[in-house]
């Protein structure tokens, strides 16, 4: 009796031992096998599947960094909102990404832990990095508006008014401030009266060593 029950005791021993090893970890053993199973699946919900690049780029991002607002993702893929606006719309009618709140992530966790196991993002531009490649362009802008404004003083300089007062009035000359060596320009005469005398004429002359004067 004694050697029955030893039996059967050593014989149930064997056969949960494998059991409680399986309890350990067996969801990731669970995951795991569903992942090789399913890899060509899982490659092309990422890559083929998707029309265009971006779309691509957004959920390896989202897979890797989830819960990202639409900004967050603007930012990091370098484009406007507006176009991401669009692309992850599509990506939710075709439900791969879902919306919490203001944030989005990946649709289905096996989805989503594959990825960031698979999928890298050294495509996402850093904060700096894209800084650093804006500031040429913005530098270039900043010259180009400075020429163009210099280029435009000098084609259309400002005009400088000169007054001269007399008895029944004042006088007052509008002539450009800059001419260049064999360059004309117009001047412009007004007169003020202040008498209650009408004024029939009035003579003025203009003497400078460097301008010739037609009037």
């Amino acid at each position: 009796m004694t050697a029955r029950v030893r039996n059967v005791g050593y014989n149930f021993s064997c056969f949960t031992q494998p059991k409680l090893l399986l309890e350990n970890n067996w969801q990731a053993l669970v995951i795991k096998r569903v992942e090789d199973s399913v890899e060509t699946t899982l490659d092309r919900f990422y890559s083929s599947d998707n029309p265009d690049d971006v779309s691509q780029k957004m959920l390896i991002l989202l897979a890797n960094k989830p819960n990202l607002t639409l900004k967050e993702i603007a930012q990091m893929l370098g484009s406007s909102e507006k176009f991401i606006w669009d692309k992850i719309g599509d990506l939710e009618s075709l439900d791969k990404v879902r919306k919490q709140g203001l944030e989005y992530r990946i649709v289905g966790s096996i989805i989503e832990g594959w990825g960031q196991k698979t999928k890298d993002i050294s495509f996402v531009k850093s904060r700096r990095t894209q800084l650093i490649n804006v500031l040429p362009k913005f530098a270039f802008a900043v010259v180009f508006l400075v020429l163009s404004a210099i280029t435009y003083f000098y084609a259309n300089p400002p005009l400088r008014t000169f007054n001269c007062k007399f008895n029944a009035g004042e006088l007052f000359v509008q002539m450009p401030s800059l001419l260049e060596e064999n360059e004309s320009g117009t001047a412009k005469i007004s007169i003020q009266n202040i008498s209650k005398a009408k004024l029939s004429s009035l003579s003025a002359s203009f003497n400078s060593k460097n301008i010739e004067s037609k009037i």
